[in-house]
Parts: C-alpha cells; structure tokens; sequence
C-alpha cells in the first residue's frame, strides 16, 4: 500500500473453481492487443501472479480503477499481453454498502477451480469512532469463485468471507495438512499495532471455521518503524511458502526507515502455529512491499512486489535463493541481459556527498556491495574542509547486477576516537575473510594539515569489521590504499605519500597483516586514489590527477609507463556527469571492465556551496582497441555483473 492507502483495508474475494480446463489466454489476449508488452511498461499495485501448470502461462493480476481487477497473461514473464478486466465489483455486492475500491486481488486454484481473494474498501463508518483517528470503516477480505483464471467470478456472500466486525486486509490462501486457512492482516486503524492472523475454512471457501488466530503483530520485527503521525504499526501482504527443510517462511510488509519494506517471519515447526521468529534484516527494504511468491515453470523461486510504492508503482520479479535457513534475494529478473544504468549511478540519502566507491561481492548475502567515501555535503554551517570530515563508511547494495543501487547502512568500524573520519575503503576477499584497508583520520579538521593513516580490519559480512592494525607506511600521511595479489600469492599494496608530493608508494606482505613499505612507484606527477587492475594481458593503474584518470600500463608491477591522455577528463552530458570524472574503482567481470568513479556535479560555476559539495557515482564500460583503453561515458552503459563465485 502507497503512505495514503496504508489507511484504507483490502479485503480478497474468493473464486469459486470448476474443474481445470485447458485456456488458450495468449490467444485470446493476442486478439484484443496486438502487440507484446514488457513487464517495465506495466505499472500496477499489488501484483500476484498465478502460474497455470495446464495451460503453461503466468496470470498476473492487480487492482484496476472502477472497482476492478485487470489481468496480464506470458508464457515466458517477459512478454506480456492485456491488460483484460476479470471482475468488476457489483454495485449490490455489499447490499447498501457501497464499494469503494478493490486491493491486493490474489488468484489462487485449488481443487479444480479458481478462487480470487481480494479486499473491499467502503465509507460504512462503524458505529464506534476513536477522538483524533482515521475513520474505521467496513472493509474485509472475501473469496469469489470461477471455472477460469478469467471468471466470471461469483461471491459465495454479501458480506467479507472474514468477520466482518473486523478491518481485515490483503487475505491469502494456504493449506495444512489438507486444511484450508485464510492468512489475513488485521489493520492497525482498528487496532493500532497491526497484526498478522489466520483462520481456518470450510472445504469449498466459502465460509471460516471457528475463531482466528494470532500469528505475529507488526511491532514484532526489529526493522518495523511506528508511523510519526498515528504510532502505529503496518502490516500488509501475508505470502507464505514452505521450505524443503521444513521450515515455513512468511513474507510480510510494513515501513522502515528506508520507506515500504518486504520483512520475513520464520515458523521453525512449518506450522502456522509457530512459534515465529522475525528475521532481523529484511528481504527488501528499497521501497517496496506488498510481495507474493511463485515458482517458474522451470523450477526458480520468484518474488513479486510492487516498487517504488507511490502512484509509479511497477511489479518488480525477483529471483530468490532458498538456503533452507532464510530467504535470500539472488538477483532481479528484467527479462533481458541488457541492463543500462542510470546517471547518476548513486546519491547517498544521508549527506548527498559519496565518493571514492569500492564494489565487492557479498559472498553471504549473493549481491553487491558499494562501499564508499562520505561527505557531509548538505550541512550548512561547516568551516573549511570539516564538511570532508567526521563519517563513516557508506553501503549500498546492488540486486541487479549493479544497474542500480540502494542506500543500505554505515560500516561498524570499532575505532576507539570518536568523531574519526573514514575515507577511501579498499576491500577484498581472501580466505574466508573481506579485508579492508581504510584511510583513518583522527578526528574532524577545517584545513588539510593533520595526520592520516592506513588500517587494517576484517569482516566476514562486509558490516561489521574487527581492527587488526595501523600500518607502518611511509610516515603519518598516507591515504588511498590499493591491494593486488601477485603471481606467487603474495600481495602489494599501492597509496598516496601525501609528503612526497602525493606520488604513488608501494608495500609488499606474505600474508595482508605484516607489510614491508618498498618506497616510491610512480612519481611523474601528483595523484591520489590508485587502483591496480588486471585486463586483457595487461596491468593497469589509474590515479586521479584532478584533470581526469591518469592511466598507466606494467609488465611486472613494478615498472610503470603513462599512457597519454586521461580518462574522463572531458565532461559528459548525462545528469551529474557534465565535470571531470574522480576517484574510482574498477572491476573486471566476465572479461569486461567497469569503472565507477564520482563526480562534483555542481562544479560548473565557482563557489563553495552545498551544490558545489555534493556528489554523485557514476559508471560506464571500459572498452580496449589496439592496445588503447577509453570509454564513452555519453553511450549507454550495460552492467550485468556476475556472481565471482564458481
């Protein structure tokens, strides 16, 4: 539900079904639009989709105006055809109650037939108001029928399936031991912290049995944020799905700090009685919810959800990894491998000021990492350079191969000093353990002429890191740390010796925790942010020389020759990309080469400003002919990282 419906309850009719029947929907669907459309094209709340073993095609559904509920038909989840209107509510379904609007249509079969759960919302005020409250009105879930995915599609009553003193929403189906149960949200408007319930029915589900039964209230999960306005709780969009473990996950939505969010409640007995425990990280916290879970006809689990959760709303496929423990989120399904990224690439939602980015694979969580530089770019009032100051480490996640991002957390570095300031990650993954090596300065300054270090510190999940050591460098200003496993296992290290007018120094170690400092690397002209990258045969350096990327090419690591010319020195034309391109990483992946670089978009006029302080990331596709590297950072850019693990 968008923040306005979050006040309003959904309540799921349910189809009665005849016997399965062999529907030609691609045909029928082709004779009323002509054409195919893409998935990207489709926009729609509230999404389920139906996987139809007999015909082999997929019915997605969602809400449609008019007190309807519209239907897409693919065979292959990337073209689709529709949208056709499947129901449309009566104006006496409800007697005199008039029904305002229909949400969260769920399209279940079972036992031959087709059942269509959906949630009417009315104006009926109950007969008790609370002082300073929404209205609590009349709204349920209820079960319809119909011999096709297409209907018609009857009532059973004239009122919710589910009692109907309740404000119940966004009811699903599911079976235990050969049972029917209704999985239900009972709305926080009735009752301030919002909860999850189930019910059980009669055979044909037409009707409950007996009383419901608690399952989890929204304050439940650690995530969970209470609204600012009513302290209340959400819970929206049940979905349950059954592990081969046994286990039984619970898909479920509210609000957190990064806006509508998909959580998962686990029943370590698989049964709906529980107990449940709720999973400390969410499933997908980027602004979209209201999820449901299907499997391909090949076999992959899938997620639905609705993003970004306003009026723009599209369904968003998701291919989930399923480790018997938990629920993972393994990579987004667009239906093409073509994937261009955005410009910007990324803002940081805190202080808008992120920099030097760092990508890595996280090996637990199957997605991308950014780790980055922090500026505090949008606080007025800083002296000096201060607002370069005082932050720790930014994280965002990738779930698309890294087309895009999302802001997810700060590193849990545990420095002692408080008020530190943390630049430039460089992270890897060696043996069982991320190493980063991190510029550390001690405090928070106005002018450049303070003392900086390179640390050292591990991590198993990328968040939480343990202190290992401060390298012994060239001296106490030394930033920008850059490390490359050599050809007999032994690793080199490459920085910026800001005494050493900001030349590029070098430090060799057996083992990432003990380094030998070897001296000067390349000192042609000043440069910070060193990065080593191994490509077509070659070895490569880049620095940033404040006019775009110096380039440079090796045989053996040691010896380093300038290629002429710098990347990204001319501006761009893209949003935030019109300035020299700065500080960058880049990863070699399936043989080709992407750089992810910031830039200071508002650097085309003079002056220091928040608009000036800002800054964005952005990335573009490496490309290498007759011995020359270059890029076209005005071309599209097609990004689709693959997983480094075997």
């Amino acid at each position: 539900m968008s923040r306005k419906t979050i006040l309003i309850l959904s309540i799921f009719l349910l189809s009665e079904v005849y016997p399965f029947t062999q529907f030609h929907s691609q045909e029928l669907l082709k004779n009323e639009t002509a054409d195919s459309i893409k998935l990207s094209e489709i926009k729609m709340r509230d999404v389920c989709i139906l996987p139809d073993p007999v015909s082999k095609t997929y019915y997605m559904i969602g809400p449609d105006r008019g007190n309807s509920v519209r239907c897409y038909t693919s065979s292959d989840l990337k073209n689709w055809y529709g949208p056709r209107i499947i129901f449309t509510a009566p104006t006496d379904l409800w007697g005199d109650i008039s029904i305002r609007g229909i949400w969260a249509p769920e399209l279940h079969a079972y036992q031959g037939k087709y059942y269509l759960f959906l949630t009417f919302n009315t104006q009926n005020e109950f007969s008790e108001q609370w002082r300073n409250w929404l209205p609590r009105v009349t709204r349920g879930s209820q079960v319809l029928v119909g011999d096709s995915p297409f209907g018609p599609f009857r009532a059973f009553n004239h009122h919710a399936t589910l009692p109907s003193d309740m404000m119940t929403l966004d009811g699903t189906l599911w079976i235990e031991d050969n049972l029917p149960y209704m999985v239900y949200c009972h709305e926080w408007v009735q009752i301030k912290d919002g909860t999850i319930e189930y019910i059980q029915m009669t055979d044909d589900l037409s009707a409950t049995v007996g009383e419901p039964k608690h399952i989890l209230n929204g304050s439940d999960a650690p995530w969970n944020r209470s609204s600012p306005q009513y302290h209340c709780y959400v819970t929206d969009g049940p979905y349950l799905y059954k592990s081969e473990s046994g286990k039984l996950f619970m898909i479920w939505s509210s609000f957190s700090e990064t806006g509508y969010t998909t959580g998962l409640a686990i029943s370590g007995s698989g049964k709906l009685s529980g107990p449940w425990q709720q999973q400390t990280m969410p499933l997908y916290r980027h602004d979209g919810g209201h999820g449901m879970l299907f499997t391909t006809f090949e076999g992959a689990l899938m997620l639905v959800l609705h993003s970004p959760n306003n009026r723009d709303a599209q369904p968003r496929l998701f291919e989930l990894q399923d480790t018997g423990e938990t629920l993972w989120v393994d990579k987004e399904f667009t239906g093409t491998d073509q994937r261009v990224a955005p410009k910007p690439l990324f803002r940081d939602p805190i202080y808008d000021g992120a920099a030097d980015p760092a990508i890595i694979w996280n090996r637990e969580e199957k997605r991308w990492f950014m780790l980055y530089t922090n500026r505090r770019a949008n606080l007025e009032g800083l002296d000096g350079v201060t607002w370069v100051h005082g932050t720790r480490i930014g994280i965002a996640e990738s779930l698309d191969g890294g087309t895009t991002w999302q802001y997810r957390d700060t590193c849990d570095v545990p420095l002692k000093m408080k008020n530190a300031t943390h630049w430039a990650p460089e992270v890897i993954w060696h043996d069982g353990l991320y190493h980063m090596y991190l510029t550390y300065v001690p405090g928070i300054f106005a002018d450049w002429h303070h003392p900086r270090d390179i640390v050292h510190l591990t991590s198993k999940n990328l968040m939480s890191w343990h202190y290992e050591s401060t390298l012994d460098l060239a001296n106490h200003k030394v930033i920008d740390a850059c490390v490359f496993q050599l050809t007999d296992s032994t690793w080199r290290m490459w920085y910026n010796n800001e005494k050493d007018r900001k030349s590029i120094y070098y430090a060799d170690s057996k083992d990432l925790y003990n380094w030998r400092d070897k001296g000067k690397a390349v000192g042609d002209q000043s440069g910070e942010g060193p990065k080593v990258f191994q490509w077509k045969e070659k070895y490569w350096m880049i620095t940033d020389v404040w006019q775009g990327l110096a380039l440079y090419e090796s045989a053996d690591l040691k010896s380093w020759k300038r290629i002429r010319g710098n990347l990204l020195e001319q501006p761009g034309i893209g949003n935030d990309d019109q300035v020299k391109g700065q500080h960058a990483d880049v990863v070699v992946n399936n043989d080709r080469a992407y750089i992810f670089y910031f830039t200071h978009p508002g650097r085309t006029k003079p002056g220091d400003n928040k608009d000036t302080r800002r800054s964005s990331i952005q990335a573009v596709e490496l490309k290498y002919e007759n011995g020359r590297i270059f890029c076209d950072r005005d071309g599209p850019t097609y990004i689709n990282l693959l997983s480094p693990e075997p």
